[in-house]
């Protein structure tokens, strides 16, 4: 409907002037079907005017720090925890595919069938593929 796409568009406006205003801003899966929702939302997102740079920043570092655990996740860094997604090209690209994820040190083969709730792969040796 019409107020949908009226509210669609106000919350994307929010987002990019909250970050233009100097408020750090996280996004979320919630609300929509799964992670390649979540990128075409923030293909929508970049393509309004919310730079790519903090994008990615959004998706990573930023995103640790609004959760107050930048000491353990965001950045590759020793000693901290490996979460990892792996793609053969641009971020933003749709035609981008992941090529592999790691999960706190695990390598998960994106393309598996997923793990019931609180399962954990085993590990993985380098050079193997889950």
């Amino acid at each position: 409907t019409a107020e949908r796409k009226r509210k669609y568009d106000e919350s994307v406006r929010n987002v990019i002037e909250l970050r233009e205003a100097g408020i750090p801003v996280g996004l979320s899966t919630l609300g929509t079907k799964g992670p390649d929702d979540f990128i075409k939302q923030l293909r929508v997102l970049v393509a309004a005017g919310f730079p790519r740079e903090a994008a990615l920043r959004t998706l990573t570092v930023g995103a640790a720090q609004l959760a107050g655990v930048e000491n353990r996740l965001g950045t590759l860094a020793v000693g901290k925890v490996a979460n990892l997604v792996v793609r053969d090209g641009d971020f933003l690209n749709e035609k981008t595919t992941v090529k592999m994820v790691y999960v706190d040190g695990y390598r998960i083969d994106p393309a598996a069938k997923p793990l019931p709730p609180g399962a954990k792969p085993a590990p993985v040796k380098d050079g193997e593929r889950r």
